[in-house]
C-alpha cells in the first residue's frame, strides 16, 4: 500500500495538463523573463522576436534557446531588449505614443519548439509605479493565464504610462479601455463612453460580448480623427485604435471603425483563404448596428455589395478588395434574408452567431470552417450558412442582386434607398436594431469607403 500511493500521484502528475509559468520585470533596459517550464517541454525552446533576445540561461548555464533541454523541465532567464523590438515592430503594431510600448508576449516568453496541445500558461509582470502593464488575456489575481499552445500567437499587450479605465458591457467578465496619459482635445470620458456604446451595441446583438476579456488600447496620434483599428486574438483578445489626439467629440460620435473591430470578435480566427468571410461579416454588421435611418442604411448596403459581387470563381482565397469585404458582406446579408424567409421571420443571423457565442466560437480560438459554419447553423435549424458557402466561397455562385432588392422592397438610386412595404419579402428584410427596439441607439455613420 505504501508503494501504491506515490504511484497513483505520479500517474495523476502525468496526467495533469502541463502550466508553463513565467514571472517578467519591466525594467528601463528590457524586460528580464523567469520561465519555469514543466517536464516534457522537450529540446529547443523558441520566441517570437529572437534577434531581440539576450542573456539567455538555462538552469542556471549560459546556451542557446535552440540548445535547451527541458524534458525534465527548466528554469529559463532571458534579457528581451523591448524598445529595439517595438521600434521595429511599429509598421506591424503601430508607432509607439506618450511612451507606450506595445508589445506580443509571444515575442519575449519562451516556448517549446514543439508546443503540446494542451496545458496552460501563467504569467506574472512586475512593474515600477510609473508603467503599467496591459494585456487583453484573461486576468487573475495573480496575473495572466490562457491556453498555451496559442501563446506563440496570442494578442499584443502594452507597457507604458497608461491609465486604465473598467467599463460596464454585458455579456463580459472584463472589458478595459487603456489610454495613454497624454492630453487630448476631448475629455478622457468621451473616450470611455464612445468605447462602452459601442462594445455595448456589438453585445446586445450577439446575446453578449462574444469574448469574456477584452482590452481595447487607445494608441493617440498627431490627427484630428479615429483613422483606423485592428483586431487581435487567440487566447485572448485587444483591440488597438488609433485616437487623433485632435479629434473633437463629432469624431467618436460617428466613428464606425471601432464597431467593425468589435464585430470581428464573433468569428473564430478562420484559415486565411476564408478571410472574406470575417472581413464580410464585420463590413455587414458594423453597417447594420450602427445604422438608424433604415432607407440611408440600405442605400449603402446596396452599393456596396454590389463591388463585391462573385465573379464566376469563389471567393475562398480571394484577395480583391471588392470581394473581401462587399462580397463578404453580400454573403452574410443573403444568409440573414434567407434564414428570416425560410422561418418565416423566426429565426436570423443573429440566432445563429448567438449560438456561436454559446459554444465558445470567438476570435479567441482558431477553428476550421466547417466547425464554426455548423456550430452557428445549429442555432436556426437550418443548413444555411454551409449552403451558401458552396455557392459563394467554392463556386462563385452568380447572385441576382437585382431581382434580390426588389423582392425585399429596395429600390436603388443615389442616396437613401426608397423602401416598399408592399414586397413579398419586405417583412424578413434586416432592419437596425435601433429601429427594431432590441438594442442599438447609434448614431448614423456617414457613407464610407474601404
Amino acid at each position: 500500500m505504501n508503494d501504491v500511493l506515490p504511484a497513483l500521484l505520479a500517474l495523476a502528475a502525468a496526467a495533469a495538463p502541463p502550466t508553463w509559468r513565467y514571472e517578467v520585470t519591466w525594467r528601463p533596459e528590457g524586460l528580464a523573463v523567469v520561465a519555469r517550464l514543466p517536464a516534457g517541454s522537450g529540446r529547443g525552446l523558441t520566441v517570437g522576436a529572437p534577434g531581440f533576445v539576450r542573456q539567455v540561461s538555462v538552469d542556471g548555464a549560459p546556451t542557446a534557446l535552440a540548445d535547451a533541454d527541458c524534458r525534465r523541465g527548466c528554469v529559463v532567464r532571458l534579457r528581451f531588449d523591448l524598445a529595439a523590438s517595438t521600434d521595429e515592430a511599429r509598421g506591424f503594431v503601430g508607432p509607439a505614443r506618450g511612451g507606450i510600448q506595445v508589445t506580443r508576449p509571444g515575442d519575449w516568453l519562451p516556448v517549446p519548439a514543439r508546443a503540446p496541445r494542451d496545458g496552460t500558461f501563467a504569467l506574472t509582470v512586475h512593474t515600477p509605479a510609473k508603467v503599467t502593464f496591459a494585456a487583453g488575456l484573461e486576468q487573475t489575481p495573480e496575473g495572466w493565464r490562457g491556453p498555451a499552445s496559442l501563446l506563440a500567437d496570442g494578442p499584443p499587450a502594452a507597457f507604458g504610462p497608461l491609465d486604465l479605465a473598467p467599463l460596464p458591457v454585458p455579456g463580459a467578465r472584463r472589458v478595459t479601455l487603456a489610454l495613454p496619459r497624454i492630453p487630448l482635445a476631448v475629455p478622457r470620458s468621451v473616450v470611455e463612453a464612445w468605447v462602452t456604446r459601442e462594445a455595448t451595441r456589438v453585445a446586445r446583438y450577439f446575446g453578449g460580448l462574444p469574448v469574456p476579456d477584452l482590452l481595447v488600447l487607445a494608441l493617440p496620434v498627431d490627427r484630428d480623427d479615429i483613422p483606423f483599428g485592428s483586431a487581435h486574438g487567440l487566447g485572448g483578445a485587444t483591440l488597438q485604435v488609433y485616437v487623433g489626439k485632435d479629434a473633437p467629440a463629432e469624431a467618436f460620435r460617428d466613428d464606425w471603425k471601432l464597431r467593425h473591430e468589435l464585430v470581428h470578435l464573433g468569428l473564430p480566427n478562420l484559415p486565411p483563404r476564408h478571410r472574406w468571410m470575417e472581413e464580410g461579416l464585420a463590413t455587414y454588421l458594423e453597417a447594420l448596428l450602427g445604422a438608424d435611418d433604415e432607407a440611408a442604411l440600405w442605400g449603402e448596403l446596396a452599393e456596396g455589395v454590389a463591388q463585391g459581387l462573385p465573379r464566376g470563381e469563389g471567393l475562398d482565397g480571394t484577395r480583391r478588395w471588392g470581394e473581401t469585404y462587399w462580397g463578404g458582406a453580400l454573403y452574410w446579408l443573403m444568409a440573414d434574408v434567407e434564414l428570416r424567409v425560410a422561418s418565416h421571420g423566426a429565426k436570423s443571423l443573429q440566432d445563429a452567431l448567438q449560438t456561436l457565442r454559446a459554444a465558445g466560437g470567438n476570435m479567441t480560438v482558431r477553428w476550421p470552417l466547417a466547425r464554426t459554419l455548423a456550430a452557428a447553423d445549429a442555432g436556426t435549424g437550418q443548413h444555411v450558412l454551409n449552403e451558401l458557402h458552396r455557392a459563394f466561397g467554392e463556386r462563385g455562385a452568380p447572385v441576382d442582386l437585382e431581382g434580390l432588392l426588389k423582392r425585399l422592397g429596395v429600390a436603388t438610386s443615389r442616396g437613401p434607398a426608397k423602401l416598399s412595404a408592399a414586397a413579398p419579402w419586405a417583412p424578413y428584410r434586416p432592419r437596425p436594431p435601433a429601429l427594431s427596439g432590441d438594442g442599438g441607439g447609434a448614431t448614423r455613420s456617414p457613407a464610407r469607403s474601404r
